[in-house]
């Protein structure tokens, strides 16, 4: 149940990210389609009254959207994605199955190197 556990955990951390990216996609295609469509301009200047939830959060231009929301950036989230897997994820699931009897879980993942986190090492 223990390292049941823990692949759950690691794949709910996949599942988030990968959705993360989805939106970030998403987030990036109507952004560009506003802009194709001149629906889109920079107001951030213009602010004609002040409320809390301003005070709060400084205004982003449309330039800088584009520069947060790259395909630069997409890419560097996926590349992150994809190293997870390859050299956390994968490893740890392959290590925990090599000690497994029908089953049976003969070591914790605790107990595996290749299961710690990075800054545990």
């Amino acid at each position: 149940m223990i390292n049941a556990e823990y692949i759950t955990v690691l794949d709910a951390i996949y599942h988030k990210e990968m959705d993360a990216i989805l939106k970030f996609s998403a987030c990036q295609s109507k952004l560009s389609a506003l802009i194709d469509m001149g629906k889109l301009m920079d107001h951030s200047s213009n602010r004609m009254s002040v409320t809390a939830q301003q005070d709060k959060a400084e205004p982003v231009t449309v330039a800088e959207t584009q520069e947060i929301l790259s395909p630069r950036q997409l890419e560097i989230r996926k590349d992150s994605l994809k190293a997870f897997v390859e050299h956390f994820y994968g490893n740890c699931a392959m290590q925990m199955t090599k000690h497994s009897d029908a089953g049976g879980m003969l070591k914790y993942w605790w107990n595996l190197d290749e299961c710690m986190h990075a800054s545990s090492k």
